[in-house]
Parts: C-alpha cells; sequence; structure tokens
C-alpha cells in the first residue's frame, strides 16, 4: 500500500532564528529514528498537525543496503525528529548528488513532498520533490 502525503515546510524569519524546537513528544526524544514506532508517530504527528509550522534541514546522505538515503531534521511544533529518506529519484538534487552532500549540511529542503510507502509492512519515507533548497 502506498499514500502519498504532501509535506510542505513553510518558513519565515522568526521561524528561521528560532530552529531549536523543544520536544513535547517523547517518542521522538528517546527512539531511534529508524524504529517502526517512530516512523508512525512521525507520520501521525504530520497528519494531525500539518506541516506548516516545520522547517526541514538536510543533514547528510547515507547508503543502506545499496538504497540512498537522504538524512533530514524536522524541527518546529513542539518536535524535533529526525527522518531517514529514500531518494530514488534525483530530481532538484543533483548538486547533492553531485557533492555527495558535502556542501549541503543544514541547508533547508524547501515544500519538501514525501510519498509514504507502506510495502514491507513498516512505513518508508520516499523522496518525491521540492521546490528548492535554501542554503
Amino acid at each position: 500500500m502506498k499514500r502519498s502525503i504532501i509535506f510542505t515546510a513553510f518558513s519565515c524569519a522568526l521561524l528561521a532564528s528560532s530552529c531549536k524546537s523543544t520536544n513535547t513528544n517523547n517518542i521522538f526524544a528517546t527512539l531511534d529514528p529508524s524504529s517502526a514506532q517512530y516512523k508512525k508517530e512521525l507520520i501521525r504527528h504530520f497528519l494531525d498537525n500539518g506541516t506548516a509550522n516545520l522547517t526541514f534541514n538536510f543533514e547528510g546522505l547515507t547508503n543502506i543496503a545499496g538504497k540512498d538515503y537522504m538524512k533530514v531534521d524536522i524541527s518546529g511544533g513542539g518536535i524535533q525528529a529526525q527522518s531517514l529518506i529514500l531518494v530514488n529519484n534525483w530530481n532538484k538534487l543533483e548538486g547533492i548528488k553531485r557533492t555527495k552532500g558535502v556542501s549541503y549540511h543544514g541547508a533547508e529542503l524547501k515544500h519538501l513532498q514525501l510519498d509514504i510507502d507502506n510495502t514491507n509492512g513498516e512505513p518508508t519515507f520516499v523522496y518525491r520533490d521540492l521546490a528548492k533548497i535554501i542554503d
């Protein structure tokens, strides 16, 4: 089963100046971001609260079992979370791919769009698109 959810991150000067967020959700503070429970809680948070008050920042690339993933920090709205996002489509991420992410650490992924793939019974965030990368 594959569900599509558009994750849009809006930013403003106030949000940009207060990037650090305090976790009000114990799951994000204590569990590993790769755990199914963590990912399901992150999805629940997105669905319940939307993403308008969240900022998505690129933190690096990693390869797991031959697949490329972006490490992304998610902050705002009372959470500080991380996610691994599978990248099958490098559209608008060509610079990140070319530099292996080195010069993009901390860059904002504006209007990030993801799919959620539950094919293996555990959610996987999959990159779909974004508006732009803000360094």
